[in-house]
């Protein structure tokens, strides 16, 4: 590393995020490092007082922070991918770390840490770490992502079990420009973190280091019920085209899961032209058999929502543990026909 070069770019994007805004860049430049860092702080046309809240520290921590200021939301017209090209312009490190608008960080060693790790581990493309989860609207804390060790994590098991918070990553440059950019892909996480199992090794780290909030109109929050799972499919699918390693039995089981919960939806919603077609694009994907394991998934579910009811949220646990036996959770191997 040379003296004076900007080592590390942050990339935030904002909207409507006055109320977190200060938390996120408060966290940016509490950062300790021994190299230079930058923040790309995109605002996509809020219209509270987020664009002021990144004016003020743009004004205070000129060498830092790197607003962009949108005149029209992006977001809402499909243009992405366009937001994401004005911040690769400005972007000088040589790593990349996130930090969307409404997370936070806490520690002011992370960046140096991680930071230190990539430059003696080469074969590494990413590191990321553990965060506490907090979700508003009057929710408590809880931890959504599980534990997170010190090791290198592979492709099945987060395919199985998603570990990687955004506001924890930092990856090299040069494998986050191979990053795939495609309408296909709901998540840019998952995505981000597939490109970078796919041209090196990706490690965890069990310090909390940040905080990764769930908020109202946040993806998770807004993303539930039929369109939840319209999307999840997709971006499913997507992965599978995209990325060889997602090719994989526990992939197939992410897709076949999303289709029980879709039609279960549709037929409780008594909507049968809706629930054929969807039962006959479930039929038609590679490696479909019958609905025998959709009537059964069905019962469980109906179990599952009578019992919750009467017995509490609790009961949810035993009933995962009832589909498991089951087989419900079972996949079937993907093929040459992806």
């Amino acid at each position: 590393m040379q003296k004076g070069d900007i080592i590390l770019t942050i990339r935030t994007t904002a909207y409507n995020h006055e109320r977190y805004i200060r938390d996120c860049l408060d966290g940016i430049v509490m950062q300790k490092t021994n190299f230079r860092f930058e923040a790309i702080v995109h605002d996509d046309c809020s219209t509270d007082n987020t664009a002021s809240i990144i004016r003020e520290y743009a004004a205070k921590y000129p060498d830092i922070i790197k607003p962009i200021y949108e005149e029209e939301n992006q977001y809402s017209k499909g243009k992405d991918s366009q937001m994401g090209k004005k911040m690769d312009a400005l972007t000088h490190g040589k790593y990349i770390a996130i930090c969307e608008g409404d997370d936070y960080w806490t520690d002011p060693t992370k960046l140096q840490r991680q930071v230190d790790f990539l430059e003696s581990h080469p074969e590494y493309s990413m590191c990321f770490h553990d965060v506490e989860v907090k979700a508003e609207v009057g929710r408590e804390w809880y931890d959504c992502f599980g534990k997170i060790e010190n090791r290198e994590y592979k492709a099945p098991e987060l395919i199985r079990d998603w570990k990687v918070p955004t506001c924890s990553m930092v990856i090299r440059r040069e494998v986050y420009e191979k990053r795939p950019v495609n309408s296909k892909f709901r998540m840019g996480d998952n995505v981000l973190v597939m490109t970078c199992l796919s041209n090196g090794k990706v490690w965890g780290m069990n310090r909390k280091m940040g905080v990764y909030r769930l908020n109202p109109g946040s993806w998770l929050d807004t993303h539930k019920g039929k369109r939840n799972c319209y999307d999840f499919i997709s971006h499913y699918k997507g992965m599978m085209e995209e990325f060889p390693l997602c090719r994989c039995q526990q992939m197939y089981n992410n897709i076949e899961n999303k289709y029980f919960e879709l039609m279960a939806i549709l037929k409780k919603e008594g909507n049968q032209e809706e629930f054929e077609r969807v039962k006959n694009d479930y039929l038609n994907y590679p490696g479909t058999t019958h609905m025998d394991k959709f009537d059964r998934y069905y019962r469980i579910e109906s179990l599952r929502h009578i019992t919750k009811l009467l017995l509490g949220p609790k009961i949810s646990k035993l009933v995962s543990v009832l589909k498991t036996r089951l087989g419900l959770n079972e996949g079937r191997s993907i093929n040459s026909t992806i």
